[in-house]
């Protein structure tokens, strides 16, 4: 379970904080969609988390050059798919320069 953990961290930046950090810029997450909980913690809505998965989706299916190995775009199931297979091979030849971090320009 770690690794997973591990291995999906590189994408949060580049899917989470970035589509949530252009929900609030596009003021389509303001602080009305946040509700108080029951056990004093704050929530986001039902509305607010059909905000956020749309735009999620959406990014998420959206070809970007995520691979600064690769010359080309890819979507993220391709990118992450590719990912494993590096990190894979980086662990066969006992090479951690194998394995490169996805990165996004944020503008893609």
């Amino acid at each position: 379970m770690s690794l997973v953990s591990d291995l999906i961290e590189e994408w949060r930046a580049i899917l989470v904080d970035d589509t949530v950090m252009q929900l609030i810029l596009r003021e389509e997450i303001a602080p009305d969609l946040f509700v108080p909980s029951e056990t004093n913690g704050i929530h986001i809505s039902r509305d607010g988390i059909r905000i956020i998965s749309r735009a999620l989706g959406d990014k998420i299916i959206k070809a970007k050059h995520y691979l600064k190995y690769e010359s080309f775009k890819c979507g993220f199931q391709y990118a992450c798919e590719r990912q494993v297979l590096r990190l894979i091979r980086a662990m066969q030849l006992d090479d951690p320069s194998v394995y490169m971090a996805v990165e996004s320009d944020f503008d893609d």
